[in-house]
């Protein structure tokens, strides 16, 4: 319950009552006011209260002052309280809001003049609203209210922290015995870890006792919440001591933070999810609504409150959130960026993202400074194969198999069984996304883990090698699928391959290039169009059959002439078929069609052949 002058406000039901009785209060003036106490005595903007309150509309400054007023009312002799900043915003100031404990025990004023708990606590106030993390923050608290603990697991800067403090400002009332976060951010092994938590707790160092069994004894039956955040690099440690704290101490309660799980027997896990972001196509109020844009636009404007946001920059602006994967920490780093150069320099230099997305708050761990830095900080913990299976699954475009992942990252020293032990640590760290389905899995990198990944690749000087591998394994599972195709129908393969194509294209791209390889260059694009032919891709067909027909040169006396005869001969014949099936009969697919039956019968391919002389009989001019 939280008092805010008369008020007794409480925001997990939505109600304000005063002496007991519950008072009227409609949505938008409730809404405001959880603002102004989730501020605990800061500035809330205007634009920040506009882009919360009505993320759909939009309204002018009087209606705002009208909610405003409504509030001072409910407030009568206590209505100062809510101070206007002029052109700026509002505030919640001096004793104007405390927690209350359950048996109705008041506080004294905080430091900075807003919350403070009778629960005896060291959570650091946040200065800045929670954007979109509503349902994390209340499911992760009811279900720590029945287990014992739960880490909270995600990848770098998607915002574990910020949750974990939330849910324990939540929990003030169920852990009377003390609401305790430490850090373990600077911790670099068991004694740091032992240390810091017998700081926080308030257990002086003493000689004959070890620490761990001093913070027993200090815990002992209490009712208490600890929170154990950053625990990834010191993951031993810290799962050590949870696991010995939970078993010794019955009404204890564990809330971690790691980028993998501790593996004790008591955890629950919560995978944090990144910020839901817009889809390409969503109209303006979709995009709007979308919690990764509200985040971006409150962090730019906190800067620049001249901040764009007319349609299409809102819409350049949900493309930069989507394409940083909805991750907090990246969206904070980009709004402050496009505030100072603008939201469309940002958006035409997100390739050198790791450039761009600098300048984090001086205060924060070195860590979450850059987006570079928060990947630098998981790359360190992996070992070697997770690196080198890392950077090298960061070949693939979009989703693959597992299988896949083994044919681009295994060699001579790396083996298969590697390869799985090390996908299921790196998704375990946060750093692939896993997908199941009936009986099987598929994986994906966000794309800027997948940026950091191909960089890595060039700098261990790997990229040919393992785009070698991608276009191989590419060429042997579309040949496969073709052969089963011939024998069981066409529907396998129109319904197997699409997942594929994104893959097919970048791979293309490869073999086709100058960097390509030249044996490749005459089985993957035959292949490649024969599977946009089946699947109706009737342009882009004809588009990789002419670059593919450049690219190979015609055939010669060589050793190599007739793969490349063959493989010339079955791109003009997919090109033509092409051509046929979507201009009809023109001197371009007869002369197409003339040459592949010149040179099937020059090679003896006797079904080409049948099939150019048909086409050309059937087709006449």
């Amino acid at each position: 319950m939280t008092r805010v002058g008369p008020l007794d406000i409480d925001l997990t039901r939505r109600e304000a009552r005063v002496d007991g009785m519950t008072v009227r209060i409609g949505n938008r003036a409730f809404d405001i006011l959880e603002l102004l106490i989730e501020a605990q005595g800061g500035l809330v903007s205007k634009e920040t209260i506009l882009e919360r309150v009505w993320p759909d509309s939009v309204v002018g400054d009087n209606n705002l002052q009208v909610h405003m007023s409504a509030l001072r009312k409910l407030l009568g002799d206590s209505r100062d309280l809510i101070k206007t900043i002029a052109g700026r915003g509002y505030r919640l100031v001096g004793s104007g809001a405390c927690v209350q404990h359950e048996a109705g025990a008041s506080l004294h004023d905080a430091p900075h003049g807003l919350v403070q708990s009778a629960v005896p606590n060291n959570l650091p106030a946040c200065g800045s609203v929670l954007v979109g993390r509503d349902e994390a923050t209340a499911h992760v608290s009811t279900v720590l209210r029945n287990a014992r603990h739960v880490t909270l697991v995600g990848s770098g800067g998607i915002g574990k922290t910020r949750v974990a403090i939330e849910v324990a400002r939540r929990l003030l009332e169920h852990a009377p015995g003390g609401v305790y976060f430490v850090s373990l951010g600077s911790a670099s092994d068991m004694s740091c870890v032992l240390a810091m938590m017998a700081s926080v707790i308030g257990v002086p160092p003493e000689s004959g006792c070890s620490t761990r069994e001093r913070i027993v004894e200090a815990i002992g039956g209490r009712r208490m919440l600890i929170v154990l955040d950053g625990c990834e690099h010191v993951i031993d440690g810290a799962a050590q001591l949870a696991n010995h704290l939970l078993n010794a101490c019955p009404h204890l309660r564990v809330l971690s933070t790691s980028r993998e799980p501790l593996r004790i027997p008591s955890e629950t896990l919560y995978w944090v999810p990144a910020l839901d972001v817009p889809e390409p196509n969503d109209d303006t109020p979709r995009v709007r609504r979308c919690s990764a844009v509200s985040l971006f636009l409150i962090r730019a404007r906190a800067i620049d409150a001249r901040f764009a946001t007319d349609d299409a920059s809102l819409h350049v602006t949900g493309m930069v959130c989507r394409r940083l994967d909805g991750i907090p920490l990246a969206i904070e780093l980009a709004a402050a960026r496009a505030a100072l150069l603008g939201i469309d320099t940002l958006a035409a230099h997100l390739d050198d993202r790791f450039g761009m997305l600098t300048g984090g708050t001086r205060t924060a761990l070195p860590r979450h400074q850059t987006l570079k830095a928060t990947l630098d900080w998981s790359h360190a913990l992996l070992d070697e194969a997770e690196r080198k299976t890392l950077r090298r699954v960061g070949i693939f475009a979009d989703r693959f198999p597992l299988e896949a992942a083994v044919a681009v990252a295994s060699d001579h020293e790396t083996r298969e069984l590697d390869v799985v032990a090390a996908m299921a640590a790196l998704v375990e760290k946060s750093l692939v996304v896993a997908s199941t389905g009936p009986g099987i899995a598929s994986f994906r990198l966000l794309e800027t883990t997948r940026m950091y990944a191909r960089q890595k690749l060039d700098d261990n000087g790997e990229r040919r090698v393992v785009a070698l591998n991608h276009a191989r394994y590419l060429s042997t599972v579309i040949d496969s699928n073709a052969r089963a195709a011939g024998q069981c129908g066409g529907e396998r393969w129109r319904s197997g391959m699409p997942a594929l194509l994104d893959e097919v294209r970048a791979a293309l791209g490869w073999v086709l290039s100058e960097d390509g390889d030249a044996a490749l260059r005459e089985t993957l694009p035959a292949n490649a169009v024969f599977l946009f032919y089946e699947l109706s891709l009737i342009d882009e067909c004809c588009t990789w059959a002419r670059r593919a027909l450049a690219a190979i040169a015609p055939a010669d006396e060589s050793a190599h002439a007739l793969p490349r005869q063959r493989a010339r001969l079955r791109l003009l014949a997919a090109l033509g078929a092409a051509l046929v099936r979507v201009r009809g009969p023109n001197p371009e697919t007869h002369a197409i069609w003339n040459e592949v039956l010149a040179s099937a019968i020059a090679s003896g391919d006797r079904p080409h052949a049948d099939a150019g002389s048909r086409l050309i009989s059937a087709t006449p001019l």
